[in-house]
């Protein structure tokens, strides 16, 4: 049985949800297309912590040199990616819902992440180990 655990990509798989002894709560976020809570599983702040957000993403970086061709090329294919029948059938099995950007979208969302989890960070008093 796990005591504890934490699900990057959406819903917890079936047999996840059954070796857990209890989901005690669901991250949210206020991404207008962030999947939703299980019916019996609270959100993190309807367990009492109130104000926590946290999504999951992840993005492609090529070095800072990569002339701008390459990068919008390279941007069209994974956006196209993204809509391909195995990506949408791991979209659905998994309860993730996908948010694409632009390459300037990405950094201006990647610096407000920075700079949120910079202020936890410091907060916390969190040293590297």
């Amino acid at each position: 049985m796990l005591d504890v655990g934490s699900d990057g990509g959406g819903f917890a798989p079936p047999p996840i949800r059954v070796a857990c002894r209890h989901f005690a709560a669901f991250s949210e976020t206020t991404l207008a297309s962030a999947p939703k809570s299980p019916p019996d599983v609270p959100t993190i702040s309807e367990a009492g912590l109130k104000g926590y957000e946290m999504s999951f993403w992840f993005a492609a970086y090529v070095p800072a040199n990569t002339p701008p061709a390459v990068v919008a090329k390279l941007h069209d294919v994974l956006l196209e990616a993204t809509k391909g029948s195995a990506m949408q059938h791991y979209y659905t099995s998994t309860g993730t819902d996908p948010f694409t950007t632009t390459p300037a979208e990405l950094a201006k969302f990647q610096a407000a992440e920075s700079a949120k989890w910079g202020r936890i960070i410091k907060a916390a008093n969190i040293e590297p180990e």
